[in-house]
């Protein structure tokens, strides 16, 4: 008869809280867990040593609640936002439906008014599908992204452009819709890429206002920094600039050289293709799982599947740059020396990708460069 009532009680409002939830079951009101139970980052009960948290660790002691982050499945024209608070209110909206707890603004900025500024005194977040976004305000806004903002708030996966009117400084662009009253296509806001890290996934490019587009929407209720757990695999960094010379050979010495600066161990070899030979065919077989940056997020193990970009340094910074390749896809080889620096022995051009961008962009999108002084390397360990 319980059971029965419960189920009602459920379907009718949405949500079910029992009045003492065990392990793995959802938390209560306030993140409310019975005993010695803590509400874990996927908001459900937890003990201390349950790995059921979503990957996400607070570095020592018991787990506290870390915000959520979502990128709205709803997109929106800016001038039916009006204002800062009618995206807010957007937001709420979403997080409501889904159903998520808390507070919730969106990654907004207009003319005078700094996104991060709004945020209070919030920290740490985490995707609704438990992975770590951002460790805390600080790292939000110097780019240091941990898993790109690509989930919805049904935890649903979405790769597009969402409105931000913030560029990689955090800092209004100045195009946003005329602060959100214009329609019209000549006028545009600035987008961030949903897959993006570092300055991508605030500022990569911009819509007109008369399309709609999604949000970023950031609970503001914890102050709870987040980590990644680290992921099992074989390491990969973004290598430092490279001018090209000695074919692959001298790019496999850049690498290995990035790697004892950083104190790494192991073998790693450039990911480029030439003319007689494609990228990932360097590495064959390919590993089980896929290649690991230094903060232990898991990225790609076949450069059509990501997780988060190859955007972290040897020496653990995260940046944004252009990165050579050789090719469109690291499946295929250089269609001619000039994708690939002559076979990366000079030459005058090569095909490039971003390296804050988990998606066909980071690998030989971008084109091909006007010359070849200088410009990244992905450097990938051997298995």
């Amino acid at each position: 008869m319980r059971a029965a009532a419960l189920a009602l009680g459920c379907f009718l409002v949405g949500a079910c809280f029992e009045p003492a939830p065990h392990e793995g079951l959802a938390c209560g009101p306030d993140d409310w867990c019975p005993g010695s139970l803590r509400c874990a980052a996927d908001h459900t009960c937890r003990s201390a040593s349950s790995p059921g948290d979503g990957g996400v660790d607070d570095g020592g002691g018991p787990q506290g609640t870390s915000n959520y982050a979502f990128v709205t499945l709803n997109t929106y024209l800016a001038s039916s936002l009006m204002t800062l608070t009618g995206a807010d209110r957007e937001c709420m909206k979403a997080a409501a439906a889904a159903p998520l707890p808390g507070r919730y603004v969106a990654w907004l900025s207009i003319s005078g008014q700094i996104v991060s500024d709004r945020l209070g005194s919030a920290n740490g977040w985490h995707r609704t599908d438990g992975k770590p976004f951002a460790r805390d305000l600080q790292a939000l806004t110097e780019g240091k992204i941990f898993y790109p903002l690509r989930k919805t708030e049904t935890g649903a996966d979405l790769a597009d452009d969402v409105m931000t009117g913030t560029d990689d400084m955090v800092k209004s662009t100045g195009d946003d819709c005329l602060g959100f009253t214009d329609s019209s296509a000549s006028q545009v806001i600035s987008t961030g890429e949903s897959t993006g890290g570092t300055g991508q996934w605030t500022k990569s490019s911009e819509i007109p206002c008369n399309q709609a587009g999604h949000l970023y929407c950031l609970q503001i209720d914890h102050q709870q920094p987040v980590v990644p757990a680290r992921e099992p695999g074989p390491l990969a960094f973004l290598g430092t600039m490279y001018v090209p010379r000695g074919g692959l050979a001298g790019a496999d010495t850049h690498c290995m050289a990035d790697a004892a600066a950083g104190k790494l161990t192991g073998k790693f070899k450039a990911l480029l293709s030439t003319t007689t030979v494609a990228a990932l065919d360097r590495f064959q077989p390919l590993p089980s799982t896929p290649w690991v940056r230094l903060d232990g997020v898991a990225t790609t193990r076949d450069f059509v599947t990501w997780d988060a970009p190859i955007n972290v340094t040897a020496a653990g910074e995260y940046a944004a740059a252009r990165v050579y390749s050789g090719a469109t896809s690291p499946t295929q080889k250089s269609l001619s020396l000039n994708e690939s620096c002559n076979d990366w022995t000079g030459g005058n051009s090569a095909r490039l990708g971003t390296a804050s961008s988990a998606s066909t962009k980071a690998f030989g999108a971008m084109g091909d460069s006007a010359t070849c002084n200088s410009d990244a390397v992905y450097c990938l360990q051997v298995p």
